[in-house]
């Protein structure tokens, strides 16, 4: 029984570290396009599914990358709660 409940818990962990990983990539492939192609980081970032969730750096990078890009692109920026909890 011990060793089920340690599987279980050591697969939720390495999901869970493969999809901030998951993330973590896109992120990078959207700073280095966002000077030249803000469209192109802009839509890598909208893709990122459920950036609440990311862990508190994650998040805060992302909404930085967002912010700029939309910025650049003129659309519209993120929510206030959202920019309050990167600053935090």
């Amino acid at each position: 029984m011990k060793n089920i409940v340690v599987f279980v818990l050591l697969s939720i962990a390495f999901f869970s570290c493969r999809e901030n990983q998951v993330a973590s990539e896109q992120m990078d492939r959207a700073e280095t396009l966002l000077p030249v192609h803000p469209d192109s980081a802009y839509a890598i970032l909208e893709g990122i599914a459920l950036p609440d969730k990311l862990n508190e750096r994650q998040f805060a990078r992302w909404c930085m990358l967002y912010s700029r890009a939309a910025d650049k692109l003129f659309k519209d920026m993120l929510y206030t709660e959202q920019l309050n909890r990167a600053l935090d």
